[in-house]
């Protein structure tokens, strides 16, 4: 109970067959190392909110699709070229509420949490870690399959209603100190980057409405209030990772430092960890110095500093830069979930994670 003292966070997708696979894996590199491991969300989960149009959108009789991906020749033919190219779903006429019976998640933390108690038990997983559990924000999982406000809001607003569900489903099945959820949370960060809008580029090409930072404050309190008292809670703050590609290039650190301080207030509950991205170039106190005002009590600030494309070298130039802003309860990770990455890379990266944490 209490903040995320572990030095390294893994954000939640890792390449694999399945749990087990990525389980042992992970747990044997870095498990000592890390508040909770995740099941590598595989499959279509691996690229994120994407099993959420095949699993949930596709076949829902409240809506239509209006448009398929054109694809990346050898991916599957779910996978978007890119966030121009997103299938589309269309409410139809008439309907005035969607409902969802179920995401899913719920469905797969309890069957992968059978297979990490397991491994727990064997030993492969050491004692002490968590499993954890991360799940998209309402817009991060609509807006990418919609054109307009109206069907957007309807959609989040029966999200939201789901994830709720799916939530105390969790929490029924998974003892809270043996639990961490993390929230998603990408398209309300860019949202309140951008004003809302970015003319012309999807997802971002039309605008809700009201005050996004209002909007990303309500999904926070009703969620967060699903979530046990004795679980852990983090916030995943995100810049879009599709084909390894931000949507959107962050200036600075400010807008994650501000979702962070206030999420201390708004979350209704105690937030144990935020993490935040920082990019393979940008180890300049312009990009670091809102940390300054981080004011996010004894939460773990885990900082997706580490890229294997300049390994321990460059890692440590990000968090030297780091450290002149913030002097807090610190730990690392990489920028985004490492699901689209090739599997055989895997072993390198945990590794330098491990090289960077003996630094902290």
């Amino acid at each position: 109970m209490g903040k995320a003292e572990k030095p390294v966070m893994l954000v939640g997708a890792v390449p694999g067959k399945g749990a087990e696979d990525v389980l042992s894996l992970t747990g044997p590199a870095i498990g000592d190392l890390v508040p909770g491991l995740t099941d590598g969300e595989r499959g279509p989960r691996s690229v994120w909110v994407l099993f959420l149009a095949l699993g949930v959108y596709e076949s829902h009789p409240q809506l239509t699709k209006i448009r398929t991906p054109k694809g990346v020749p050898g991916m599957p033919d779910w996978v978007p070229a890119g966030y121009h190219d997103f299938q589309k779903y269309r409410v139809r006429d008439g309907v005035t509420t969607v409902a969802f019976d179920g995401l899913g998640y719920a469905g797969f933390a309890r069957e992968s949490y059978e297979v990490f108690k397991r491994l727990r038990r064997q030993g492969t997983i050491p004692g002490g870690v968590r499993f954890q559990v991360s799940v998209p924000f309402p817009e991060d999982a609509t807006r990418l399959f919609t054109t307009t406000a109206r069907d957007m809001t309807m959609l989040a607003e029966a999200y939201e209603q789901a994830l709720a569900q799916d939530l105390d489903e969790i929490a029924a099945h998974i003892p809270a100190d043996d639990l961490i959820i993390q929230w998603d949370i990408n398209w309300e960060v860019i949202a309140v980057e951008t004003g809302d809008i970015v003319a012309g580029k999807e997802p971002m090409a039309f605008r809700i409405g009201g005050d996004p930072f209002e909007r990303y404050r309500g999904y926070l309190g009703r969620l967060s209030a699903h979530v046990p008292e004795r679980a852990l809670l983090g916030l995943h703050l995100c810049y879009g990772e599709l084909h390894h590609r931000h949507f959107l290039e962050p200036g600075s650190l400010a807008v994650c430092v501000r979702f962070a301080n206030d999420a201390v207030q708004s979350a209704g509950r105690r937030v144990d960890y935020f993490h935040m991205p920082v990019p393979r170039s940008r180890h300049d106190d312009a990009y670091m110095a809102p940390l300054a005002e981080l004011a996010s009590g004894d939460a773990t600030l885990y900082a997706g500093l580490v890229h294997r494309t300049d390994g321990l070298e460059g890692s440590l130039r990000r968090l030297d830069a780091l450290r002149r802003r913030y002097d807090g309860p610190l730990g690392i990770a990489t920028e985004c979930g490492l699901g689209q990455r090739p599997v055989e890379t895997i072993p390198e990266l945990l590794a330098l994670h491990r090289a960077v944490a003996d630094r902290l």
